[in-house]
């Protein structure tokens, strides 16, 4: 462990301490980088309101995607159902049981295009609490046949590609904005000024959000971590908590994680960056239908005389760490900008209107 810097609080009598990240804790390198060997090392707290998920009981995935050809056209679907019969939208549907996100959007292109489908990052999340998320794909078209009208069947009368889909009979004009992000998203891929960032496999039974919460002052960048005592001693990782089914967005959640974090949480505000990266197995018969999301969030203080005050930090659960001089250890850049580049879009549906 870092020696222990000590600053002084001028909004209390009493000072902060904030301690250097330990050399050893590797948990925020791989959340940040998305490694396949990432594992969650969290301990959210559970009580009654934590329900595991089950699909098609108390809770729904969505996955669509986006895909663009040569000639720069969107890939859209003419439905066969009933309540939006033969108007247009992206190759979308629901996640099956025992099936993993990536399986699912493969599945969903397929079955109502004819073609074959790569995905090669999330462009974005959008979530109406913890019960209906929707996950948006990018990717390659890598073989297949267009479906046309001679093969319509249940799952989509045909497929075309479009250049201006706006102009289209559309089902919904909720892909319009998705459209727009994935192709700034790929532009971003191609000049690598994005990370790519796909669904690790980790099994879990909740929906777990795990938080890297970001806080400036004193011209530094600083970070909280969880304190968890061991039979080695105590080790740290970033805090999570659990997505309540009755929680109207995930941002609800985070902010029933910091009032545990924070003396007196109500004096800031949190912003969603982004998502770092998810992990989830579709291990539906093993009861692992859960998500964790792995965030990065950033809070300010809602006073205009904090003048960069670092905030009380429960420390009997956790501690503020300064981020190292040495970024490269763990992330080229901690910073806000560089974060929202490599981080994937959340939406909180519930938050709206």
């Amino acid at each position: 462990m870092g020696e222990t810097d000590e600053l002084t609080n001028t909004s209390s009598s009493s000072s902060v301490d904030v301690m250097n990240i330990p050399d050893d804790f590797v948990n925020l390198k791989n959340a940040l980088q998305n490694t396949s060997n990432y594992q969650t090392l969290s301990k959210c707290s559970v009580d009654d309101e934590c329900k595991p998920v089950a699909l098609k009981y108390n809770v729904c995935y969505i996955v669509a995607a986006v895909v663009y050809n040569e000639k720069n056209e969107v890939l859209l679907i003419q439905e066969a159902k009933a309540s939006c019969y033969q108007k247009w939208y992206l190759p979308a549907g629901r996640v099956d049981p025992d099936e993993t996100l990536v399986d699912a959007v493969k599945r969903e292109v397929l079955e109502e295009s004819g073609l074959l489908f790569e995905p090669t990052s999330l462009v974005c999340v959008e979530e109406n609490g913890g019960y209906w998320i929707r996950f948006t794909f990018t990717g390659a078209i890598v073989g297949g046949d267009l479906k046309t009208v001679e093969n319509a069947d249940k799952e989509s009368l045909q497929a075309d590609w479009f250049e201006d889909p706006s102009s289209s009979n559309l089902r919904c004009k909720d892909i319009l904005p998705l459209i727009s992000r994935t192709k700034k998203c790929n532009a971003q891929l191609k000049t690598e000024s994005s990370v790519a960032v796909l669904p690790i496999h980790f099994a879990q039974s909740l929906l777990v959000i795990q938080v890297m919460f970001l806080i400036e002052a004193h011209g530094n960048r600083y970070t909280i971590l969880q304190k968890l005592d061991g039979s080695t001693g105590i080790s740290y990782t970033l805090p999570a908590v659990c997505l309540y089914q009755a929680d109207r967005s995930i941002l609800e959640s985070i902010q029933r994680l910091l009032a545990l974090i924070l003396m007196h949480s109500e004096m800031y505000s949190t912003e969603i960056v982004g998502i770092l990266g998810l992990e989830h197995t579709g291990h539906s018969s093993k009861g692992c239908d859960g998500i964790v999301f792995n965030l990065a969030v950033t809070f300010t203080s809602n006073s205009d005389t904090s003048n960069g005050k670092l905030p009380e930090v429960n420390g009997r659960q956790f501690e503020l760490f300064c981020a190292p001089k040495d970024l490269e250890t763990y992330t080229p850049d901690l910073s806000t900008e560089n974060l929202e580049k490599r981080c994937v879009p959340l939406i909180s549906l519930g938050l709206k209107g």
